[in-house]
């Protein structure tokens, strides 16, 4: 009994690590970020997003982006402003991240179209 307790709980923590590594995905990102290449770095934020469960609520679907914008290099940290707080249709939530450009902290904000599935529409200056 024992030994199948710590085989449980051996396999739940070695899924949560593939869990964990798969989110952090290498790609162009930072490369987009460093060359002030917004809409490409955009593209490939999107086609994570493409990526997400529809299923999933979309304050899990915010929190997987965030985790995943925190594994990038170039991203010293996303704060969450608000989830479906922008009255459109669909409504947008806003991200605040803090990056390195070029060796340079700016900070961005990031409107996210809350439609299935989520799309960055536009970086843009905090207000």
């Amino acid at each position: 009994m024992k030994n199948l307790l710590f085989i449980s709980i051996i396999s739940i923590l070695i899924c949560a690590c593939n869990k964990k590594e798969s989110i952090c995905t290498n790609d162009d990102f930072c490369t987009f970020i460093n060359t002030q290449n917004f809409e490409d770095s955009r593209s490939v934020v999107n086609h994570f997003l493409a990526g997400i469960d529809d299923k999933l609520p979309k304050q899990e679907k915010i929190n997987l982006l965030i985790e995943w914008l925190n594994c990038k290099n170039c991203i010293l940290n996303t704060e969450l402003i608000c989830v479906s707080c922008i009255r459109t249709n669909p409504p947008q939530s806003e991200l605040n991240i803090t990056i390195i450009e070029n060796g340079t902290e700016k900070e961005y904000t990031m409107d996210i179209i809350m439609g299935s599935p989520l799309v960055l529409s536009r970086y843009h200056e905090p207000q």
